[in-house]
């Protein structure tokens, strides 16, 4: 995996947001910053040299000399262009002159996933073994270069976020643990007029035969929920929700009842980004009763199920079924609730801030000699409000998994990987060391264990700093629950999706 790249976006925004935010609260009321506006204006020049950079690389992949189907740089130009909006949704938060938490946490979440888009460009580069000496030479230092302080701008609205946070009168009190919510399942599908609702049907007898026909027909840009239900049977089609086809509800007749299928991989072609069998990247997505499965098997290395690249997704009663790389979580904020995942190495892996919860965690078998790891976070900075948390879970073998094939909760992604096991109940055999270590020792890794039956007695292991690793306690624990990781968790409440806020049903 790749070392963390440099950039220059900036230690002015840095300076900005800390002045920005010493300007609003020292006045007596938070609200009052309307003398901030030169500051404000301070803040989009330096914004705007960001996004410049960003262009410039856009421009040079528009002039790289390769054939136009290259899969390389089709992924490049997306995931840029796609990185260019995130910014400019940053821009325009930082329009306001005071912002409250959720702004800031959501203007926070937009920059972790523009610097994960050009991050993965630069991943596509590397699996594809480009270098600066080929076409890609002039994108790839340009990449190194619009990379170079992204953690100080990180770490600078992390610094706002605290601030506001001291203004923030406390909705919860942690210690207090907030119960399931009372959603009834799938309720939300019920709600959806009979207007914006369709059904795909194999034999002819709904209103389409595929359900990418259907996707194709989801009104653009909308702000209420459409219906697409897929009857039973077998579909063996590469799915694609793009970002312009919001608040969709795609529903099945149930898990193994209504399956999507396919075996796309980097063993024939395609790259990690583009072998997903399905992928999500439009915002306020529910995946509800079905099976996305890739079938290429261990051989072919990674193939992707599930990619799931815009927040506010929820998954529930779905099964997601891979070998190596089942569900990249990609970025955004992500729920599951109630889905059963199975794979090998990496199979839960990616920079998003995600929560799975009562979920079945299935390990398969490997290549002779290849371990089984289940999660593999990724996050560009310390700061980024992102990892991987699996909370109420269970953990268990699939029948196939040989005795000698040695398993790990997970690996760092690179610097700062983030994740947690939280009352999960382990049937599977886990190694006593717990967690595989990955090129080399990545820097601030932080991995977490609370109260998990079954997971046996650990070894005593060294942690990347030299302390021991040891497990979370309550409070930490907390850090790792919905309320934490996904902004309190209403929106998953508005899903009727059940979900647990706090730590305990």
């Amino acid at each position: 995996m790749n070392k963390e790249f440099p950039s220059h976006v900036s230690l002015t925004v840095f300076l900005f947001v800390i002045q920005l935010s010493l300007l609003i609260f020292a006045s007596p009321s938070p609200m009052d910053g309307a003398s901030g506006l030169g500051i404000i204006s301070f803040g989009f020049t330096t914004l705007n040299s960001i996004v410049s950079d960003i262009q410039a690389i856009e421009i040079e992949l528009s002039q790289v000399q390769v054939p136009s189907s290259s899969m390389t740089l089709n992924i490049c130009r997306e995931v840029v262009g796609r990185s260019l909006k995130q910014f400019a949704y940053v821009q325009n938060a930082m329009d306001s002159i005071t912002l409250t938490l959720n702004q800031a946490s959501l203007a926070q979440m937009a920059l972790t996933a523009a610097n994960t888009y050009v991050r993965t460009c630069q991943q596509a580069l590397d699996e594809a073994g480009e270098d600066s000496h080929g076409p890609f030479g002039s994108v790839i230092l340009l990449l190194e270069a619009a990379g170079a302080g992204q953690c100080t701008t990180s770490q600078a609205i992390s610094q706002a976020i605290t601030e506001i946070a001291k203004h923030t009168p406390k909705q919860d009190n942690t210690e207090t643990e907030i119960p399931i919510t009372q959603a009834t399942p799938g309720a939300i599908i019920e709600s959806v007029p009979a207007s914006r609702r369709v059904r795909v049907a194999k034999d002819g007898s709904g209103n389409f035969k595929t359900i990418n026909d259907a996707v194709k027909n989801v009104p653009l840009n909308q702000n209420a929920y459409f219906l697409i239900y897929v009857d039973e049977g077998k579909y063996e089609e590469y799915v694609l929700i793009t970002s312009d086809r919001p608040y969709l509800i795609l529903a099945g007749a149930g898990e193994g009842k209504t399956i999507i299928t396919g075996n796309r991989s980097t063993g024939t072609g395609w790259g990690t980004f583009y072998s997903s069998t399905v992928a999500v990247e439009a915002e306020n997505f529910i995946g509800f009763n079905m099976t996305i499965e890739n079938t290429a098997g261990p051989v072919n290395s990674q193939a992707v199920a599930l990619r799931t690249s815009a927040s506010f997704s929820a998954f529930h009663r779905c099964t997601i079924l891979g070998f190596q790389d089942t569900l990249f979580v990609h970025v955004g904020y992500q729920f599951f609730r109630q889905c059963t995942i199975a794979g090998t190495i990496d199979f839960i892996f990616g920079y998003s801030s995600v929560v799975f919860q009562n979920c079945i965690f299935i390990l398969r078998q490997p290549l002779n000699g290849q371990s089984n790891v289940i999660t593999a976070s990724g996050r560009n900075c310390s700061t980024d409000l992102t990892g991987i948390s699996i909370h109420m879970s269970s953990i268990m073998s699939a029948p196939e998994l040989k005795n000698t094939t040695v398993s790990y909760l997970g690996r760092p992604w690179g610097n700062y990987a983030r994740s947690a096991f939280l009352l999960s109940n382990f049937k599977a055999s886990i190694d006593p060391s717990r967690w595989y270590p990955m090129n080399g020792s990545p820097a601030d890794v932080e991995f977490g264990e609370f109260d998990n039956p079954g997971l046996g007695t650990r070894a005593s292991v060294l942690r990347n700093n030299g302390t021991l690793d040891h497990k979370l306690d309550r409070n930490s624990a907390y850090q790792f629950t919905v309320d934490r990781m996904l902004m309190g968790g209403n929106w998953i409440g508005n899903m009727t999706v059940p979900y647990t806020k706090g730590l305990f049903p």
